[in-house]
């Protein structure tokens, strides 16, 4: 599969809807959010009730070197 749909150069997969869009969505959220993880500035587990999932920001990703690779938005997230 050559032809898998890739985010465009510069962009994070959270910009994107809001690039073609025009505004955001709870999808833009999500997905930045599981960018996050991925990149792993949150850890995610499941609740031990399992009726849910906590997110913590993952140790050590305060330093100066880390943080000053987040954009904005993605500040906002992890403060939030």
């Amino acid at each position: 599969m050559d032809d898998v749909p890739a985010v465009p150069e510069g962009f994070r997969a959270g910009q994107t809807g809001v690039v073609v869009l025009g505004r955001v969505i709870m999808g833009d959220v999500a997905v930045t959010l599981v960018d996050l993880i991925q990149r792993e500035f949150l850890t995610v587990e499941e609740t031990t009730d399992h009726s849910d999932w906590l997110l913590t920001v993952t140790p050590g990703t305060a330093t100066k070197e880390r943080h000053a690779a987040l954009l904005d938005y993605e500040k906002r997230l992890l403060v939030g």
